[in-house]
């Protein structure tokens, strides 16, 4: 499947994908080009399922939701937003599709995602276990989160930086491990090649000319 993205003479950005015959475009979904920056619809294409697109569009004057197809772009269905009881968040989101990062997640959980939104002081990650159909929250940020190659470890460096987030349960539960005191400048956090349960954090502090490697070896939990 192949996929363009073009502004036609009326203004509007608009959505084409490839049909029978090959290289034969069929027009999706379009938009309004001239809208704001911060309330313009944009496009996420899933490369781990086929046929899984993303949408961003607006839902009222200052409000995004989230669209999901399943079959490139044909029929567009709401996404489901679950926060935890009692929060005061918005039942909706605007993703920023620029922030996903296809590293953060193995390759072989293909159903399992993340995507990006702003915060008034750092991204409020959410994570998706189903294709993108329903997702949670999970501790904010101002780095990447980040999915091991076993049990599901997911952790991320939190939004005051000196801490790190982590969950064993599909994000149901996170503890917090303390590791830094100068909220370090976080520049990479990322699965260590070749290993199962070990991540490594890249960090720099002000006035200090070397960077700090940090090894996270979560290995001995799981062999008690």
């Amino acid at each position: 499947m192949h996929y363009i993205i073009l502004v036609d003479q009326d203004g509007q950005t608009c959505l084409w994908a490839d049909t029978f015959p090959p290289l034969h475009f069929v027009r999706k979904t379009c938009f309004d080009s001239n809208a704001t920056d911060s309330m313009k619809p944009n496009f996420f294409i899933n490369k781990n399922l086929e046929g899984v697109l993303l949408m961003s569009r607006p839902l009222g004057k200052n409000e995004m939701t989230i669209l999901r197809s399943t079959n490139d772009g044909r029929f567009w269905f709401d996404v489901e937003f679950v926060y935890p009881a009692g929060s005061n968040s918005k039942q909706s989101a605007n993703f920023d599709f620029r922030l996903h990062d296809p590293d953060s997640v193995p390759k072989d959980l293909n159903w399992i995602d993340i995507q990006y939104g702003h915060t008034d002081d750092g991204l409020q990650p959410f994570i998706t276990l189903n294709g993108g159909h329903l997702w949670r929250p999970i501790p904010r940020t101002n780095s990447k989160v980040v999915i091991l190659n076993f049990e599901y470890v997911i952790l991320s460096v939190d939004i005051d930086v000196n801490g790190i987030n982590y969950s064993f349960d599909y994000s149901a539960t996170w503890f917090r491990l303390d590791l830094f005191k100068n909220k370090p400048n976080v520049l990479f956090i990322g699965r260590v090649p070749e290993t199962d349960l070990k991540a490594v954090i890249v960090t720099s502090e002000h006035g200090v000319d070397s960077l700090k490697f940090i090894t996270l070896d979560f290995s001995p939990i799981f062999s008690l």
